[in-house]
């Protein structure tokens, strides 16, 4: 349906529209709708090898409630756009979602237990996790570490072991992902309103503190690995400008894994 190539674009495009207005997505909700939209407009047409005609599995012949699963199925077979590729909180099993999900050609079931649905890994081409890091200025730490008086003297390892990846789970996201290495294109899109991991950083950032932009090189390296232990794409994005005393430009996109050249922190210059 979508090859690799093709949703790559697509998180770069979603990663400039953010970098160039972030103040348009105001939740991470609308990185999900932007992302779909996008997704949405690589397929020319609902017709033809683009329309999706699955079976629903285990329909009861006795349930009470037989008529509306019927109904799905009849929505299925007969509607003309029968099942969109492109669906938000994909499930594989139970427990586990995420965020956009790109099915292919191969989707012949839906599995659904009670009003749940859920999928083949096999029938995707693509899985996508979102981060919307909203408030958050520099990474998480442990309660009872204060970076600004006690980290100056850690080594990089020392300071790692300080971080607190629970606050927003990417690292998390990236294993999940990584267990499903049969899905050609996997995802996590990390974004940042106020640059916490601090990629291409400012001059006033770093008189603030020195401490934070080796804090976040740390976590950009740390995920970077990640993403390429488990086979995921990891990009980052923030607010992209120039800064009002020295002109210089801060901020951006920046990939942290990219399987296509399989490299690590490959930074785009934007």
């Amino acid at each position: 349906m979508l090859s690799p190539d093709e949703t790559r674009d697509v998180a770069l495009t979603l990663g400039e529209e953010f970098v160039t207005n972030p103040g348009n997505f105001v939740t991470e909700h609308d990185l999900q709708f932007q992302l779909m939209s996008l997704l949405q407009a690589k397929i020319p047409s609902r017709s033809g090898q683009s329309t999706l005609r699955p079976t629903v599995s285990a329909l009861p012949s006795r349930s009470y409630k037989q008529d509306y699963l019927r109904a799905v199925q009849n929505g299925y077979d007969h509607a003309a756009d029968g099942l969109n590729p492109i669906h938000a909180e994909v499930s594989l099993e139970k427990g586990q979602r995420f965020d956009v999900g790109v099915f292919n050609n191969t989707l012949d079931t839906v599995q659904w237990d009670g009003g749940s649905k859920k999928f083949s890994a096999g029938a995707l081409d693509a899985l996508f996790e979102l981060k919307f890091v909203k408030n958050w200025k520099k990474i998480d730490t442990v309660t009872g570490f204060t970076p600004s008086t006690e980290g100056h003297d850690l080594t990089d390892d020392e300071l790692l072991e300080k971080f607190d990846w629970g606050t927003v789970g990417v690292k998390k996201d990236i294993t999940a992902l990584g267990e499903r290495p049969e899905i050609a294109s996997r995802w996590v899109i990390l974004a940042s309103n106020f640059n916490y991991l601090y990629y291409n950083h400012t001059e006033r950032e770093e008189e603030h503190s020195s401490l934070y932009p080796r804090m976040g090189r740390i976590a950009r390296e740390r995920l970077a690995e990640a993403g390429e232990q488990n086979g995921v794409n990891v990009l980052y994005i923030c607010p992209r400008g120039r800064a009002e005393e020295t002109n210089e430009p801060y901020g951006g996109i920046q990939w942290l894994y990219d399987s296509k050249r399989e490299e690590t922190l490959l930074e785009h210059s934007q």
